[in-house]
């Protein structure tokens, strides 16, 4: 497990085209996130290879009160590497990251958007404690629905 980067570009972008076709074309907004400052790339490797990445990004919202939201913005693992735990062990990182996080900044939740139809994905973020909380009709440009899934954080830097 690292940090990625604009280093790991062409094996994420290529690793998105294969493991998230079903639901659209990522290539232009996971190549503006490798890049973004409010973004953290997680990569696990698998030999000389990425075996799978996440990505969270960071975001201050403004208004009333301060706060920072936090969201999974993309998860893919090859489908070669699938049922071998690259998946929980890039969510266990990154949700021990933002545990950290949270406690000096005001993220008190993390949300994800997942495809109705990928229930490996939805048992995946159940295990590290996301709930769904409603549906994103037609989300997709192929034209899918979502679930919105969030994870509550305390101040303190739990779940």
């Amino acid at each position: 497990m690292r940090c990625g980067g604009g280093a790991d570009r062409r094996e994420i972008l290529g690793l998105a085209d294969e493991a998230l076709a079903a639901w659209g074309q990522f290539g232009a907004p996971l190549a503006a996130w490798l890049s973004h400052p409010g973004v953290r790339t997680f990569v696990a490797v698998g030999g000389d290879t990425v075996a799978g990445f996440l990505m969270v990004g960071l975001v201050p919202v403004l208004g009333g009160r301060s706060r920072v939201d936090a969201e999974v913005l993309a998860v893919a693992v090859w489908p070669a590497a699938r049922g071998r735990g690259v998946g929980d062990l890039l969510m266990g990182e990154a949700v021990a990251w933002l545990v950290e996080r949270a406690r000096v900044l005001p993220i008190r939740r993390v949300g994800l958007s997942t495809a109705v139809d990928n229930g490996a994905a939805q048992t995946l973020f159940r295990r590290h404690g996301f709930e769904v909380a409603g549906v994103r009709r037609r989300y997709y440009s192929t034209g899918q629905d979502a679930y919105r899934m969030f994870l509550r954080l305390s101040p303190r830097g739990g779940p």
